[in-house]
């Protein structure tokens, strides 16, 4: 298994997913849900200590290959923007590996989203290769008010870099 991944805790096997950050995105909630649960967090392709893709990610097969080789046929999948898409689709082709969906702002396929995110998104994609104005606009976004307010900004502006940051 050449994704980067965590188990933490005893129980019935949960799943954190996410689109776009690493594991620090659930630093708060796994070790909760670890006193309960047995939390697996994982890196998907391209994000925190796991491999850059050389070829087009599924991440719904990826999911379902570190599931084989943690030995769990059955879990609870909690999935945050992409990763809600990830566990919904997951859901969705293997039903019997699913025990509970949980999803946070999912991200979901065949979803039009309105043109103000559509414009938003195309200003953050604008401003790059400069990832410090992409991070400053996506920040700048309403939907972060509550993360830009708090005492962990620097942790969610640290995971938006980190996937364009050489030996991350």
């Amino acid at each position: 298994m050449d994704l980067y991944y965590e188990v933490n805790g005893n129980g019935h096997p949960v799943v954190l997913l996410t689109g776009g950050a690493d594991v620090r995105n659930w630093t708060f909630v796994a070790s909760l849900l670890a006193k309960h649960y047995k939390v697996v967090a994982f890196d998907g392709r391209g994000t925190g200590k796991s491999p850059s893709p050389l070829e087009d990610v599924n991440h719904v097969e990826d999911l379902l290959l570190l599931l084989d080789h943690l030995e769990i046929n059955q879990a609870t999948l909690i999935g945050h923007s992409m990763g809600g898409q990830i566990a919904t689709e997951f859901a969705l082709n293997y039903p019997e590996r699913v025990s509970k969906l949980v999803l946070l702002a999912p991200g979901l396929s065949g979803f039009s989203y309105s043109k103000e995110f559509e414009e938003n998104m195309k200003k953050i994609h604008e401003a790059a290769p400069d990832i410090d104005k992409m991070v400053e606009l996506l920040l700048s976004d309403s939907s972060y008010r509550v993360v830009t307010v708090s005492p962990h900004r620097n942790l969610m502006v640290q995971m938006l870099q980190a996937p364009y940051e050489p030996n991350v």
